[in-house]
């Protein structure tokens, strides 16, 4: 192969990996954005069962006086 042949193929061959790696950081950045959204849902989801927590929390608190108190008297 002369010089050219070789240069051509090199450049065809970068092209390729060039778009295929465009391909990738676009499968990423959609990955982020996916993330992003799943983030925010989590976010949410921890505060419905920290509440949910605090309100058994609570609940069990009362049970445990109300027992206490009766069996104080």
């Amino acid at each position: 192969m002369n010089s050219a042949a070789l240069k051509e193929r090199h450049y065809l061959h970068l092209s390729h990996k060039l778009q295929t790696m465009s391909q990738h950081l676009q499968s990423t950045q959609q990955h982020f954005v996916d993330v992003t959204r799943q983030l925010e849902h989590m976010r949410k989801l921890g505060a419905v069962h920290a509440s949910q927590f605090m309100a058994v929390s609570r609940l069990l608190d009362r049970e445990e006086e109300d027992h206490a108190r009766e069996e104080g008297k």
